[in-house]
């Protein structure tokens, strides 16, 4: 969890001035629930665009996918054992060329193993630095989408 001071410097470093009324808000819910960082600031930017744009946060995601289509996203846990974990790291090492059906146009190790498919939908799959899991993050067109991959990732970590 970011602290305080953190937050007010990202704050001031992406220039989020018009919504410093909703950072009580957005930490308290973090902090009850335990969010990671990177969902505070995605909070926080959400904050500022809907207080830049004077919108509704649904209106503000009707018009971005009007302009560039939806995209659905899904993040799920997966308990991993001792095996599991090396399985994961052999995957760093040699990252499949296709999962459920979908060829991989490319591959991001910054963050985990992050595989990027030729029609712009992705899976992520990172270890947590503090548990034994592996947290999978998706990004997809459509909900059916989003669960067939989330099913192929943890098929990937459970084979």
């Amino acid at each position: 969890m970011m602290e305080r001071a953190e937050i007010l410097t990202a704050m001031g470093e992406l220039k989020l001035h018009g919504m410093k009324d909703a950072y009580d808000e957005i930490i308290a819910t973090a902090v009850k629930r335990q969010h990671e960082p990177q969902r505070v600031v995605g909070d926080l930017l959400t904050a500022e665009m809907v207080g830049a744009e004077a919108a509704t946060i649904g209106r503000l995601r009707a018009r971005l996918w009007d302009e560039i289509g939806s995209f659905l996203t899904r993040r799920i846990d997966v308990a991993l054992s001792a095996e599991e974990r090396s399985r994961l790291a052999q995957y760093r090492a040699a990252p499949p060329e296709s999962l459920s059906g979908r060829r991989v146009a490319s591959v991001n190790l910054l963050d985990g193993i992050k595989l990027i498919f030729e029609d712009g939908s992705w899976i992520l799959v990172r270890e947590s630095g503090t548990e034994p899991i592996a947290r999978v993050y998706v990004e997809a067109k459509s909900a059916g989408d989003v669960s067939a991959l989330a099913a192929a990732a943890q098929g990937l970590l459970k084979e």
